[in-house]
């Protein structure tokens, strides 16, 4: 079970918005014109954007990312763990996609596996287009499962970290899946 007590080191808190903005935008700007994107500053007034989605930290230390269609959350434990800006990529750009997808609320009749693997496939063609490691893809959840050996137990709707692996693998293979869609208004998938 991850831990979920609140993280009270500020300094260390104040140093993920700038790490969050600066890959948000870049993910952003790779987007602009293209899925329904569109780039908006990360200024402070706006606050944390991708694709002019807000981006909302919780403080805690749990590893989650989510999103309820409306916005992206992610735990500062998640940015905490991230190994790169190649892994933050990823996961935003797993989120993103799922709000691209129309997955938010109870995946809009698709199965939980079948979300996972669509977001997976396009963040994937998502974080290439921005030009971070696509490899890093199917890394991330082997370094969390290694890290956090209780997750390969879990159990429920979701892969498991493995099988998860194993449909990151193929989608960095193939050429399949949901494709970002060139028009400037509608949904990434085409």
């Amino acid at each position: 079970r991850s831990d979920t007590r609140p993280i009270t080191s500020l300094a260390s808190q104040d140093l993920e918005p700038d790490r969050l903005s600066h890959v948000a935008e870049r993910l952003t700007v790779a987007l602009s014109g293209v899925c329904g994107c569109h780039s908006e500053s990360q200024t402070p007034s706006a606050g944390l954007r991708l694709c002019g989605y807000p981006i909302k930290i919780e403080p805690t230390t749990a590893l989650h990312a989510s999103t309820n269609g409306h916005r992206i959350k992610i735990t500062s434990g998640m940015l905490h763990f991230f190994a790169s800006d190649d892994e933050l990529a990823f996961v935003l750009a797993h989120e993103l996609s799922h709000i691209l997808l129309g997955h938010a609320g109870a995946f809009n009749g698709v199965s939980p596996v079948t979300a996972e693997t669509e977001a997976d496939s396009l963040g994937i063609r998502i974080v290439s287009r921005a030009s971070f490691d696509t490899e890093v893809a199917a890394e991330f959840p082997e370094r969390m499962a290694r890290s956090y050996p209780e997750m390969n137990r879990l159990s429920g709707p979701y892969p498991s970290p493995a099988k998860r692996v194993t449909m990151i693998r193929a989608a960095l293979r193939e050429d399949s899946g949901p494709q970002i869609d060139a028009r400037p208004t509608g949904n990434c998938a085409g």
